[in-house]
C-alpha cells in the first residue's frame, strides 16, 4: 500500500500513537475526555522522555480533532493522513465549525500524508462504498504505523466498514472487514506485537447510544489481543518493557553520537543518483544508528571476555607459583584482588546490558536492513 506525501525528514525517533474516534461525542463527556487524553500524554512524556510523542490523526470531528487538539497544547507534534484528497474529505464534515477546526488544525501539523484510491483512479466524488474502503485503508494506514492505538470509542464494533470498531478490531486482529487479502506485512515474519489499544469510553449522541455493557464513559483502560493481559489502568508490563528499550534504544543513540557516526557507515553511499522513495533516508538513519552502536556494545562484550580471560590465567599463574613453589604470602591477596576485579567488570558489564545490548542492537540493524531493501523494492510501503 502506497501512500502520497512530504518527505517525513531526518527525524529523531518517536513514541507514536494513532487515533480512531466517534464523530459524535457528547458535550457532556469532552471535559472528561479532554482530562483523560491529558492524563494519558502526560503519563507517556514523564515515563518515556527520549521519546518525543507523535500523534497519527485524520482530523475528523469529534474524536480525532479532540485528541488533536489537546496534544498540541502540550507541545506534541501532529501527522494528519486524510483516506482521500482534501477536497473530497471536506465533505464529510457535518458543520462549518468542524470543518474550519480541521483546516486551522491542519495548518499546525508537521506532516501530510493523503492515501491513494484503494481501488485506483476513481472519478470523485467518491460513493459511499469507495468512501468505506478509502476509510478502512485509513484505519490500516493508523494501526500499522503506531506504537499506541488511542481509541474513544464506546466499546461497539459498529457495522460502518473502517469505524472505530473495525479499526480496533484491525489493530487487535490483523482483519479488516470490508479489504480483500492480507492488507499489511505485519505478520509476515512473526506474530503480531503492535496490538496495544488505549481505549477511552464514551457514548455516542447522534444515536443517543450508552456506551457497551460493562463500561462506563470516561473510564480508561490499557488492553491488548494477548490472552494474559488483562484490562488495566496500568501500561502492562510487557509493553512498558518494549517502550522501555525504545526509551533506552534512543537515549543510547544519544549519548554516543558521535560514535555511531564513526562506526557505521550507510547502506545508501553506493546508490544510484536517482529519486529514492519516501521513508529510505530515515530507515538508513535508522540502521546507522542499531549497526553504530551494535559495533560499540560488541566491542564491550569482547573486550570484557578478553580481560576476564587474562585475569583468570594470571590467577592461575599465581595459584601455580603459590602451590607449587611456596610463594610470598601477598600473592594470596594478588589472587583475591584479581578474583574480585573480575567480579566487578562482569558486574558492570551486567548491570550497562552490554550483551543484551549488543545482540538488540544487532537484531534491530539487520532488521532494518531488510526493511530498506523492501522499502526500495516497493514489497512494504513506501511511508
Amino acid at each position: 500500500m502506497n501512500a502520497s506525501a512530504s518527505q517525513p525528514g531526518e527525524a529523531d525517533l518517536h513514541l507514536t500513537i494513532g487515533v480512531t474516534g466517534h464523530r459524535d461525542l457528547p458535550a457532556g463527556e469532552i471535559a472528561a475526555l479532554e482530562a483523560r487524553l491529558r492524563d494519558f500524554f502526560s503519563g507517556l512524556q514523564r515515563d518515556f522522555p527520549e521519546l518525543p510523542l507523535q500523534l497519527i490523526t485524520p482530523l475528523a470531528e469529534g474524536g480525532d480533532q479532540l485528541a488533536a487538539e489537546v496534544a498540541l497544547s502540550m507541545g506534541i507534534s501532529i501527522v494528519v493522513v486524510l483516506p482521500m484528497v482534501q477536497s473530497e474529505y471536506e465533505r464529510d464534515f457535518s458543520s462549518t465549525e468542524s470543518l474550519n477546526a480541521f483546516r486551522r488544525l491542519l495548518a499546525e501539523s508537521s506532516q501530510l500524508i493523503v492515501l491513494p484510491p484503494v481501488a485506483g483512479d476513481l472519478e470523485t466524488p467518491y460513493s459511499a462504498h469507495e468512501r468505506a474502503l478509502q476509510y478502512a485503508q485509513l484505519g490500516v494506514f493508523t494501526s500499522d504505523h503506531s506504537h499506541v492505538l488511542l481509541a474513544l470509542w464506546d466499546g461497539k464494533l459498529g457495522a460502518s466498514i473502517g469505524g472505530t470498531g473495525h479499526v480496533v478490531k484491525y489493530h487487535l486482529t490483523g482483519v479488516m472487514d470490508g479489504l480483500e487479502g492480507d492488507p499489511t506485512p505485519a505478520g509476515l515474519l512473526a506474530d503480531n506485537e503492535n496490538d496495544l489499544v488505549y481505549h477511552l469510553v464514551c457514548s455516542r449522541e447522534a444515536s443517543n447510544s450508552a456506551p457497551a455493557p460493562g463500561l462506563r464513559p470516561g473510564e480508561a483502560f490499557w488492553f491488548s489481543s494477548r490472552p494474559e493481559i488483562q484490562r488495566s489502568s496500568e501500561l502492562p508490563g510487557l509493553y512498558r518493557e518494549l517502550l522501555e528499550r525504545l526509551r533506552r534504544f534512543a537515549e543510547d543513540w544519544l549519548d554516543k553520537k558521535d560514535e555511531v557516526e564513526q562506526r557505521s557507515s550507510s547502506l545508501l553511499a553506493d546508490a544510484p543518483d536517482v529519486p529514492l522513495p519516501n521513508g529510505a533516508s530515515l530507515t538508513d538513519r535508522l540502521f546507522r544508528a542499531a549497526d553504530g552502536l551494535a559495533i560499540h556494545y560488541q566491542s564491550r562484550v569482547v573486550g570484557s571476555l578478553r580481560a576476564l580471560h587474562m585475569l583468570a590465567v594470571l590467577m592461575g599463574l599465581i595459584l601455580l607459583v603459590y602451590s607449587e613453589f611456596d610463594g610470598p604470602n601477598y600473592m594470596v591477596a594478588a589472587f583475591l584482588g584479581l578474583f574480585f576485579a573480575g567480579v566487578l567488570l562482569y558486574l558492570i558489564g551486567t548491570k550497562n546490558e552490554w550483551h543484551r545490548k549488543y545482540l538488540d542492537y544487532r537484531t534491530l540493524a539487520e532488521g532494518l536492513r531488510v526493511q530498506l531493501y523492501w522499502n526500495l523494492s516497493g514489497v512494504v510501503e513506501k511511508e
